[in-house]
């Protein structure tokens, strides 16, 4: 019986020093587990396990598992695990911190891998609700002093990935998996599709464009002044001079003037719908002319046959 109870001593002494080996709770008020240095209040050292587990060995639905930080008495956040049904034992994570009144649950990551932020039921894998006028719902930044710095993101699918870049030298960019830079938008606030210079130009398009409805609005100068009494209508020989001294028509650019300058449409539309204003002008008094020529012919018959 003597010798159990010095094994039994033996025992618990071995035990006990073995875990001052590895355990520690120094002056400072520092504890450590496997580690005889903390640095912290609590550090724990391990190789290959999990550091901290937290068991629950009730069946209660709910939280089941929660870390809370308190301040000066008051709670100002926690983590917390919850299990969402009696079935079988899938749970959600939840991130709850504090308002200038309440605790709150600002971000969830439910059974399914979806990620909540201001909402408990997120629709999609990555879901953020934002209910305060004004601000923003996603910010990507990049604060480096360097003209080629970039701040995106990137949509991955099967085909490729989708770039969405803000460029700190140039501007915003949406790039296709085969074509870079398919729409632009420059610092200055214009936009290229297909085309990264503007020109200067707010909208510039490399390549075609079909639309069903064009509209230029606020058009000065329209060329209802063809019409006036006091427009001085150029004569048919005049015009005649002009187009073969300059192969095209006045008012209208050059084919050499389109190719290095291109055409402004509603500036264009203007001048040809002066030259087809000028040329109703034309018209009605040629017709004049052949209404008095008509008459004059008639009555020359008339007197033609009364003489016979």
């Amino acid at each position: 019986m003597k010798r159990i109870l010095f094994l039994s001593l033996f025992f618990v002494a071995y035990l006990n020093v073995n875990a001052q080996r590895t355990n520690r709770l120094d002056s400072t008020g520092n504890a450590g587990i496997g580690i005889l240095s903390p640095t912290e209040k609590l550090e724990i050292y391990s190789y290959g396990l999990s550091n901290i587990k937290l068991t629950n060995y009730g069946d209660a639905l709910g939280a089941v598992g929660a870390l809370k930080f308190n301040v000066a008495g008051t709670d100002v956040g926690s983590l917390e695990m919850e299990r969402l049904t009696g079935d079988g034992r899938p749970s959600a994570m939840k991130f709850i911190v504090r308002s200038n009144s309440a605790l709150f649950e600002a971000m969830r990551i439910t059974s399914n891998a979806s990620i909540g932020v201001g909402l408990t039921n997120p629709d999609e894998m990555f879901h953020i609700r934002n209910d305060r006028p004004g601000s923003l719902y996603l910010k990507v930044q990049n604060n480096r002093e360097d003209m080629t710095a970039t701040a995106g993101l990137a949509l991955t699918t099967l085909n490729g990935i989708w770039k969405l870049n803000a460029r700190r030298a140039s501007g915003f960019s949406i790039s296709a998996p085969t074509v870079a830079d398919v729409f632009f938008v420059t610092n200055e606030g214009n936009v290229g599709i297909g085309a990264t210079d503007t020109k200067g130009y707010k909208l510039a398009v490399n390549g075609s464009g079909a639309f069903t409805r064009v509209v230029v609005k606020a058009y000065n100068n329209w060329p209802d002044f063809v019409f006036h009494k006091d427009y001085e209508l150029p004569t048919l020989q005049q015009v005649e001079q002009y187009v073969t001294e300059h192969q095209h028509l006045p008012g209208i650019p050059s084919a050499g003037e389109v190719a290095a300058a291109g055409v402004d449409l509603g500036d264009m539309n203007q001048k040809l719908l002066q030259k087809i204003e000028e040329q109703m002008l034309y018209i009605i008094e040629m017709n004049k002319k052949v209404e008095l020529l008509t008459n004059e012919v008639k009555d020359l018959k008339e007197k033609v046959a009364a003489k016979q």
